[in-house]
Protein backbone atom coordinates (compact mmCIF):
# COMPACT_ATOMS: atom_id res chain seq x y z
CA UNK A 1 0.00 0.00 0.00
CA UNK A 2 1.34 3.40 -0.96
CA UNK A 3 0.71 5.64 2.04
CA UNK A 4 -0.86 5.54 5.46
CA UNK A 5 -2.75 8.70 6.41
CA UNK A 6 -4.73 9.49 9.54
CA UNK A 7 -8.42 10.20 9.51
CA UNK A 8 -9.82 13.37 11.02
CA UNK A 9 -11.18 13.17 14.58
CA UNK A 10 -14.80 12.61 13.52
CA UNK A 11 -13.79 9.82 11.18
CA UNK A 12 -11.69 8.14 13.87
CA UNK A 13 -14.67 8.14 16.24
CA UNK A 14 -16.82 6.65 13.47
CA UNK A 15 -14.16 4.04 12.73
CA UNK A 16 -14.00 3.00 16.39
CA UNK A 17 -17.73 2.35 16.29
CA UNK A 18 -17.66 0.27 13.12
CA UNK A 19 -14.41 -1.72 13.37
CA UNK A 20 -15.13 -5.43 13.80
CA UNK A 21 -12.50 -8.18 13.90
CA UNK A 22 -13.11 -11.45 12.05
CA UNK A 23 -11.35 -14.67 13.10
CA UNK A 24 -11.79 -16.77 9.98
CA UNK A 25 -11.17 -16.35 6.29
CA UNK A 26 -14.40 -15.67 4.39
CA UNK A 27 -16.34 -14.68 7.51
CA UNK A 28 -19.51 -12.69 6.78
CA UNK A 29 -21.62 -10.26 8.74
CA UNK A 30 -24.84 -8.40 7.97
CA UNK A 31 -24.68 -4.72 8.80
CA UNK A 32 -26.86 -1.69 8.15
CA UNK A 33 -25.08 0.97 6.14
CA UNK A 34 -26.38 4.53 6.50
CA UNK A 35 -24.70 6.87 4.05
CA UNK A 36 -27.09 9.76 4.40
CA UNK A 37 -29.48 8.23 1.87
CA UNK A 38 -31.74 5.21 2.31
CA UNK A 39 -30.44 2.46 4.58
CA UNK A 40 -29.25 -0.60 2.68
CA UNK A 41 -28.72 -4.13 3.97
CA UNK A 42 -25.26 -5.22 2.93
CA UNK A 43 -23.02 -8.23 3.29
CA UNK A 44 -19.39 -7.44 4.07
CA UNK A 45 -16.76 -10.11 3.50
CA UNK A 46 -13.08 -9.91 4.41
CA UNK A 47 -10.18 -12.22 3.79
CA UNK A 48 -9.09 -12.40 7.42
CA UNK A 49 -9.80 -9.35 9.52
CA UNK A 50 -10.83 -5.76 9.15
CA UNK A 51 -8.19 -3.17 9.81
CA UNK A 52 -7.46 -1.79 13.24
CA UNK A 53 -6.36 1.72 14.10
CA UNK A 54 -2.60 1.86 14.63
CA UNK A 55 -0.41 4.34 16.43
CA UNK A 56 0.35 5.89 13.04
CA UNK A 57 -3.30 6.84 12.56
CA UNK A 58 -3.27 8.71 15.84
CA UNK A 59 -0.63 11.13 14.62
CA UNK A 60 -1.54 14.52 13.25
CA UNK A 61 -2.42 14.81 9.57
CA UNK A 62 0.65 14.94 7.32
CA UNK A 63 -1.01 15.99 4.08
CA UNK A 64 -4.30 16.01 2.21
CA UNK A 65 -5.38 12.78 0.57
CA UNK A 66 -6.05 12.76 -3.17
CA UNK A 67 -8.47 10.25 -4.72
CA UNK A 68 -9.07 9.74 -8.41
CA UNK A 69 -12.20 8.35 -10.05
CA UNK A 70 -12.75 7.45 -13.71
CA UNK A 71 -16.26 7.34 -15.15
CA UNK A 72 -17.23 5.85 -18.55
CA UNK A 73 -20.71 7.35 -18.97
CA UNK A 74 -22.93 10.42 -18.58
CA UNK A 75 -25.92 8.19 -17.79
CA UNK A 76 -27.63 9.06 -14.50
CA UNK A 77 -26.60 5.84 -12.72
CA UNK A 78 -22.93 6.68 -13.26
CA UNK A 79 -23.12 10.36 -12.39
CA UNK A 80 -24.99 9.55 -9.16
CA UNK A 81 -22.22 7.11 -8.28
CA UNK A 82 -19.61 9.82 -8.82
CA UNK A 83 -21.67 12.20 -6.68
CA UNK A 84 -21.71 9.75 -3.78
CA UNK A 85 -17.96 9.29 -4.11
CA UNK A 86 -17.23 13.02 -4.17
CA UNK A 87 -19.66 13.79 -1.33
CA UNK A 88 -17.86 11.36 0.96
CA UNK A 89 -14.51 12.83 -0.02
CA UNK A 90 -15.70 16.40 0.51
CA UNK A 91 -17.01 15.52 3.98
CA UNK A 92 -13.61 14.02 4.86
CA UNK A 93 -11.35 16.70 3.34
CA UNK A 94 -10.15 14.48 0.50
CA UNK A 95 -9.30 16.05 -2.85
CA UNK A 96 -10.92 14.40 -5.90
CA UNK A 97 -9.58 14.15 -9.44
CA UNK A 98 -12.56 13.26 -11.66
CA UNK A 99 -12.07 12.01 -15.21
CA UNK A 100 -14.90 11.37 -17.68
CA UNK A 101 -14.47 9.43 -20.93
CA UNK A 102 -15.24 11.33 -24.13
CA UNK A 103 -16.82 8.22 -25.64
CA UNK A 104 -19.46 6.22 -23.76
CA UNK A 105 -18.14 2.98 -22.21
CA UNK A 106 -14.63 3.42 -23.62
CA UNK A 107 -12.42 1.21 -21.45
CA UNK A 108 -9.21 2.20 -23.22
CA UNK A 109 -9.82 5.82 -22.23
CA UNK A 110 -10.23 4.64 -18.66
CA UNK A 111 -6.93 2.76 -18.78
CA UNK A 112 -5.36 6.07 -19.85
CA UNK A 113 -7.14 7.84 -16.99
CA UNK A 114 -5.64 5.42 -14.49
CA UNK A 115 -2.18 5.93 -15.97
CA UNK A 116 -2.58 9.69 -15.53
CA UNK A 117 -3.78 9.23 -11.95
CA UNK A 118 -0.76 7.06 -11.17
CA UNK A 119 1.53 9.74 -12.62
CA UNK A 120 -0.30 12.35 -10.52
CA UNK A 121 0.46 10.38 -7.36
CA UNK A 122 -3.14 9.66 -6.33
CA UNK A 123 -3.59 7.97 -2.94
CA UNK A 124 -6.48 5.79 -4.15
CA UNK A 125 -8.35 5.24 -7.41
CA UNK A 126 -12.01 4.40 -8.03
CA UNK A 127 -12.91 2.77 -11.36
CA UNK A 128 -16.53 2.67 -12.52
CA UNK A 129 -16.16 -0.32 -14.80
CA UNK A 130 -16.99 -0.27 -18.50
CA UNK A 131 -15.21 -3.47 -19.55
CA UNK A 132 -14.09 -5.92 -16.89
CA UNK A 133 -11.44 -7.52 -19.12
CA UNK A 134 -9.75 -4.42 -20.57
CA UNK A 135 -9.45 -2.74 -17.17
CA UNK A 136 -7.45 -5.58 -15.61
CA UNK A 137 -4.22 -3.96 -16.84
CA UNK A 138 -5.19 -0.66 -15.18
CA UNK A 139 -5.69 -2.35 -11.81
CA UNK A 140 -2.34 -4.13 -12.13
CA UNK A 141 -0.58 -0.87 -13.00
CA UNK A 142 -2.06 0.91 -9.97
CA UNK A 143 -1.08 -1.94 -7.67
CA UNK A 144 2.46 -1.91 -9.07
CA UNK A 145 2.57 1.75 -8.04
CA UNK A 146 1.26 0.86 -4.57
CA UNK A 147 -2.10 2.59 -5.02
CA UNK A 148 -5.32 0.99 -3.69
CA UNK A 149 -8.10 0.51 -6.27
CA UNK A 150 -11.84 0.02 -5.85
CA UNK A 151 -14.87 -0.65 -8.07
CA UNK A 152 -18.60 0.01 -7.53
CA UNK A 153 -21.27 -2.09 -9.25
CA UNK A 154 -19.79 -3.93 -12.24
CA UNK A 155 -16.50 -5.66 -11.49
CA UNK A 156 -13.06 -6.07 -13.02
CA UNK A 157 -12.52 -9.68 -14.11
CA UNK A 158 -9.85 -10.62 -11.60
CA UNK A 159 -10.30 -13.56 -9.18
CA UNK A 160 -11.73 -12.27 -5.92
CA UNK A 161 -9.14 -11.89 -3.14
CA UNK A 162 -6.31 -12.90 -5.48
CA UNK A 163 -2.96 -11.13 -5.30
CA UNK A 164 -3.83 -8.65 -8.07
CA UNK A 165 -7.50 -8.19 -7.15
CA UNK A 166 -8.92 -4.74 -6.48
CA UNK A 167 -8.70 -3.70 -2.82
CA UNK A 168 -12.39 -2.77 -2.53
CA UNK A 169 -15.33 -4.35 -4.34
CA UNK A 170 -18.72 -2.68 -3.73
CA UNK A 171 -21.17 -4.87 -5.61
CA UNK A 172 -24.83 -5.67 -6.01
CA UNK A 173 -25.48 -8.53 -8.37
CA UNK A 174 -27.50 -7.73 -11.47
CA UNK A 175 -28.72 -11.27 -12.16
CA UNK A 176 -30.76 -11.80 -8.99
CA UNK A 177 -32.66 -8.49 -8.96
CA UNK A 178 -33.45 -8.95 -12.68
CA UNK A 179 -34.72 -12.43 -11.88
CA UNK A 180 -36.83 -11.08 -9.01
CA UNK A 181 -38.23 -8.36 -11.25
CA UNK A 182 -39.13 -10.97 -13.88
CA UNK A 183 -41.01 -12.99 -11.28
CA UNK A 184 -42.97 -9.86 -10.37
CA UNK A 185 -43.66 -9.26 -14.07
CA UNK A 186 -44.92 -12.82 -14.51
CA UNK A 187 -47.24 -12.57 -11.51
CA UNK A 188 -48.58 -9.22 -12.67
CA UNK A 189 -49.32 -10.70 -16.09
CA UNK A 190 -51.14 -13.61 -14.52
CA UNK A 191 -48.53 -16.02 -15.83
CA UNK A 192 -49.28 -15.49 -19.51
CA UNK A 193 -48.60 -13.05 -22.32
CA UNK A 194 -46.04 -11.81 -24.83
CA UNK A 195 -42.91 -10.00 -23.64
CA UNK A 196 -40.19 -8.07 -25.49
CA UNK A 197 -36.81 -7.21 -23.99
CA UNK A 198 -34.44 -4.31 -24.67
CA UNK A 199 -31.14 -5.00 -22.93
CA UNK A 200 -27.87 -3.05 -22.69
CA UNK A 201 -24.59 -3.36 -24.57
CA UNK A 202 -23.80 -6.84 -25.94
CA UNK A 203 -20.82 -8.44 -24.24
CA UNK A 204 -20.89 -6.19 -21.16
CA UNK A 205 -21.22 -8.22 -17.94
CA UNK A 206 -23.94 -6.04 -16.40
CA UNK A 207 -26.11 -6.29 -19.53
CA UNK A 208 -25.53 -10.04 -19.80
CA UNK A 209 -26.50 -10.66 -16.17
CA UNK A 210 -29.66 -8.56 -16.37
CA UNK A 211 -30.72 -10.17 -19.63
CA UNK A 212 -30.14 -13.68 -18.30
CA UNK A 213 -31.87 -12.90 -15.01
CA UNK A 214 -35.06 -11.63 -16.63
CA UNK A 215 -35.13 -14.48 -19.16
CA UNK A 216 -34.62 -17.11 -16.45
CA UNK A 217 -37.34 -15.57 -14.30
CA UNK A 218 -39.86 -15.41 -17.14
CA UNK A 219 -39.03 -19.01 -18.12
CA UNK A 220 -40.74 -20.15 -14.93
CA UNK A 221 -44.08 -19.07 -16.43
CA UNK A 222 -45.04 -21.53 -19.20
CA UNK A 223 -47.71 -19.14 -20.45
CA UNK A 224 -45.26 -16.31 -21.09
CA UNK A 225 -43.46 -16.05 -24.42
CA UNK A 226 -40.42 -13.82 -25.01
CA UNK A 227 -41.05 -12.57 -28.53
CA UNK A 228 -37.76 -10.73 -28.99
CA UNK A 229 -34.63 -9.66 -27.11
CA UNK A 230 -32.56 -6.86 -28.68
CA UNK A 231 -29.78 -4.52 -27.45
CA UNK A 232 -30.54 -0.90 -26.67
CA UNK A 233 -26.87 -0.11 -25.89
CA UNK A 234 -27.82 1.95 -22.80
CA UNK A 235 -29.03 4.54 -25.29
CA UNK A 236 -32.55 6.01 -25.15
CA UNK A 237 -32.71 6.88 -28.84
CA UNK A 238 -31.63 3.42 -29.94
CA UNK A 239 -34.06 1.85 -27.46
CA UNK A 240 -36.87 3.99 -28.90
CA UNK A 241 -36.02 2.69 -32.38
CA UNK A 242 -35.83 -0.91 -31.19
CA UNK A 243 -39.26 -0.57 -29.59
CA UNK A 244 -40.66 1.02 -32.74
CA UNK A 245 -39.49 -2.04 -34.68
CA UNK A 246 -41.12 -4.34 -32.13
CA UNK A 247 -44.40 -2.46 -32.49
CA UNK A 248 -44.30 -2.87 -36.26
CA UNK A 249 -43.35 -6.53 -36.04
CA UNK A 250 -45.71 -7.73 -33.28
CA UNK A 251 -49.45 -7.14 -33.07
CA UNK A 252 -49.73 -8.19 -29.43
CA UNK A 253 -47.22 -7.18 -26.76
CA UNK A 254 -48.21 -7.47 -23.13
CA UNK A 255 -45.04 -6.31 -21.39
CA UNK A 256 -41.69 -4.65 -22.07
CA UNK A 257 -38.52 -5.04 -20.04
CA UNK A 258 -35.96 -2.27 -20.48
CA UNK A 259 -32.53 -3.36 -19.23
CA UNK A 260 -32.07 0.20 -17.99
CA UNK A 261 -34.62 2.86 -17.04
CA UNK A 262 -33.81 5.05 -20.03
CA UNK A 263 -34.67 2.17 -22.34
CA UNK A 264 -37.93 1.41 -20.55
CA UNK A 265 -39.00 5.05 -20.65
CA UNK A 266 -38.07 5.30 -24.34
CA UNK A 267 -40.10 2.15 -25.06
CA UNK A 268 -43.11 3.71 -23.35
CA UNK A 269 -42.78 6.84 -25.48
CA UNK A 270 -42.49 4.77 -28.67
CA UNK A 271 -45.66 2.87 -27.81
CA UNK A 272 -47.43 6.10 -26.87
CA UNK A 273 -46.48 7.63 -30.23
CA UNK A 274 -48.62 5.00 -31.99
CA UNK A 275 -51.35 4.86 -29.36
CA UNK A 276 -50.46 1.44 -27.98
CA UNK A 277 -49.07 2.29 -24.53
CA UNK A 278 -52.22 1.16 -22.71
CA UNK A 279 -51.94 -2.34 -24.21
CA UNK A 280 -48.78 -3.24 -22.31
CA UNK A 281 -46.86 -2.88 -19.04
CA UNK A 282 -43.34 -1.43 -18.82
CA UNK A 283 -40.50 -2.38 -16.49
CA UNK A 284 -37.11 -0.74 -16.00
CA UNK A 285 -33.87 -1.18 -14.05
CA UNK A 286 -31.59 1.28 -12.16
CA UNK A 287 -33.85 3.44 -9.98
CA UNK A 288 -33.67 6.73 -11.85
CA UNK A 289 -35.70 9.67 -10.57
CA UNK A 290 -37.56 9.68 -13.90
CA UNK A 291 -38.43 6.02 -13.41
CA UNK A 292 -39.89 6.64 -9.95
CA UNK A 293 -41.96 9.48 -11.38
CA UNK A 294 -43.14 7.23 -14.22
CA UNK A 295 -44.17 4.54 -11.73
CA UNK A 296 -46.14 7.15 -9.79
CA UNK A 297 -47.88 8.20 -13.02
CA UNK A 298 -48.61 4.55 -13.90
CA UNK A 299 -46.39 4.65 -17.00
CA UNK A 300 -43.89 2.14 -15.60
CA UNK A 301 -44.88 -0.72 -13.32
CA UNK A 302 -41.53 -1.28 -11.59
CA UNK A 303 -37.78 -0.70 -11.56
CA UNK A 304 -34.82 -1.98 -9.57
CA UNK A 305 -33.25 0.70 -7.39
CA UNK A 306 -29.49 0.16 -7.40
CA UNK A 307 -28.91 3.34 -5.36
CA UNK A 308 -25.69 4.10 -7.22
CA UNK A 309 -25.09 7.16 -5.01
CA UNK A 310 -24.79 4.72 -2.12
CA UNK A 311 -22.30 2.57 -4.04
CA UNK A 312 -20.06 5.55 -4.77
CA UNK A 313 -20.21 6.75 -1.17
CA UNK A 314 -19.30 3.32 0.20
CA UNK A 315 -16.48 2.99 -2.35
CA UNK A 316 -14.87 6.24 -1.19
CA UNK A 317 -15.36 5.26 2.45
CA UNK A 318 -13.62 1.91 2.07
CA UNK A 319 -10.80 3.34 -0.04
CA UNK A 320 -10.34 5.84 2.79
CA UNK A 321 -9.91 2.91 5.14
CA UNK A 322 -7.50 1.25 2.72
CA UNK A 323 -5.07 4.18 2.75
CA UNK A 324 -5.44 4.76 6.49
CA UNK A 325 -5.18 1.38 8.19
CA UNK A 326 -1.90 -0.53 7.88
CA UNK A 327 -3.65 -3.90 8.31
CA UNK A 328 -6.45 -3.21 5.83
CA UNK A 329 -7.08 -6.23 3.61
CA UNK A 330 -9.12 -6.69 0.44
CA UNK A 331 -12.85 -6.35 1.13
CA UNK A 332 -16.05 -7.37 -0.63
CA UNK A 333 -19.27 -5.58 0.23
CA UNK A 334 -22.58 -6.58 -1.35
CA UNK A 335 -25.57 -4.24 -1.42
CA UNK A 336 -29.04 -5.73 -1.83
CA UNK A 337 -31.00 -3.92 -4.54
CA UNK A 338 -34.69 -3.19 -4.11
CA UNK A 339 -37.44 -3.94 -6.63
CA UNK A 340 -39.65 -0.84 -6.48
CA UNK A 341 -43.21 -1.31 -7.74
CA UNK A 342 -46.53 0.49 -7.88
CA UNK A 343 -47.44 -1.31 -4.65
CA UNK A 344 -44.42 -0.29 -2.58
CA UNK A 345 -43.31 3.00 -4.16
CA UNK A 346 -44.86 5.26 -1.54
CA UNK A 347 -43.45 3.18 1.32
CA UNK A 348 -40.00 3.30 -0.27
CA UNK A 349 -40.13 6.90 -1.53
CA UNK A 350 -43.08 8.77 0.05
CA UNK A 351 -42.00 12.02 -1.64
CA UNK A 352 -43.83 10.81 -4.76
CA UNK A 353 -47.24 10.78 -3.06
CA UNK A 354 -48.32 14.06 -4.68
CA UNK A 355 -47.58 12.61 -8.15
CA UNK A 356 -49.14 9.20 -7.59
CA UNK A 357 -51.97 8.34 -9.99
CA UNK A 358 -54.31 5.63 -8.71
Amino acid sequence: MKKKFPLNVASILLAVLIVVTFSFIGCKTIVSEDTGTKKEEVTEETTKETAEISEETKESAKSTLKFGITNPSTYEWYTNCVQGFTDYCKANNIEVAYMQTKEEQNALEQVNHVDQMIASDMDAIGIIVSDGDVLVSAVEAAHKAGIPVGTPGAEVNIPKFSENDVDVRIVGGNYQPAYNLAKYMGDLLGGKGNVVIIFGIPGIGVAIDRDKGVNDGLAEFPGIKVLDDQPGNWDSEKSYNVMSDFLTKYDKIDAVFGGFDGGALAAYQAAKAVGRESEMKFFGFDGQVAAFEAIAKNELQATVDMNSYNLGYLLARDLHRAVTYPKFQKTYLEVNYKVVTRENLLDYAPEYSDKFVK
